[in-house]
């Protein structure tokens, strides 16, 4: 059965002292059938743990970081993204579906990963 996530934000900043913000709209509607949530707590580090999606490619994913740093590769990459602990998100949106796996490193522990996957 197909749900609906919606996603509403908006970035604001100024582009010169004194003059008025730009707004940058920010908003996902997509339509999705799974959903998968995860939460990795690691007392002990790993390099490259593989993370299996029961989807074929997910199309909206949050991904936070507590505790340390979790270094996150998307689809095999070889560039990875270092989501500092407690410093934020990382969201990546495609309609189409772009997200098909994670692959985790800690160093530092204790860590904990978080990612909301929508598929």
């Amino acid at each position: 059965m197909a749900r609906t996530l919606q996603f509403t934000g908006e970035m604001q900043w100024p582009l010169e002292d004194g003059k008025q913000a730009a707004k940058l709209p920010l908003s996902v509607a997509l339509n999705y059938t799974s959903v998968l949530t995860i939460e990795k707590v690691f007392a002990a580090g790993v390099v490259d743990e593989a993370i299996t999606l029961p989807m074929s490619s997910a199309k909206f994913m949050l991904l936070q970081a507590s505790g340390e740093s979790v270094t996150v590769k998307l689809n095999g990459a070889a560039t990875a993204i270092n989501l500092k602990a407690d410093g934020g998100f990382v969201m990546v949106w495609n309609a189409d579906g772009a997200i098909t796996s994670l692959t985790l490193t800690v160093t530092l522990v204790p860590a904990t990963f978080k990612a909301y996957l929508f598929g």
